[in-house]
């Protein structure tokens, strides 16, 4: 119950001072068990990054973020539904300006004794349908 999305912030300025950020994903389906109803909230941290062109391995997902916890995303209970996480004054200041902002999106462990068998798919980037894709709204001054 991990992911990791990557957004270019590029286009804000070094000096720049960011007011608000909200982090926007679609449900896509689920299938079982709602992670959101049985693990508690999805957490949302900033990772130092990028991670590059390279496929992803096991430690990318572990390993410790510049900013932890600075977002929770809100529960999500049909398809199609959008879940939205707003940053905290820490998510804010670890927005990377100039550059690839990078986050880790993830699930806590089950309640101890529950077995989970389900999962909640969101939409991933795609060119052919953007409103589908994550999106990280920035509201900044120059």
């Amino acid at each position: 119950f991990k992911s990791i999305l990557s957004f270019d912030t590029s286009e804000i300025p070094p000096g720049a001072t960011i007011k608000s950020a909200t982090l926007r994903v679609r449900r896509r389906s689920q299938k079982g068990w709602n992670p959101f109803l049985v693990q508690g909230p999805c957490q949302v941290d900033i990772m130092e990054g990028p991670f590059g062109t390279a496929k992803l391995e096991k430690s990318d997902f572990e390993t410790s973020a510049m900013a932890e916890g600075v977002a929770v995303l809100s529960p999500v209970t049909t398809d199609g539904a959008f879940s939205k996480a707003v940053l905290s004054d820490e998510g804010l200041n670890a927005i990377n300006k100039g550059g690839i902002t990078q986050m880790r999106v993830y699930c806590g462990t089950p309640p101890l004794g529950k077995a989970l068998r389900g999962f909640v798919k969101f939409y991933a980037g795609s060119p052919c349908n953007p409103e589908d894709s994550p999106t990280l709204e920035i509201v900044y001054t120059p």
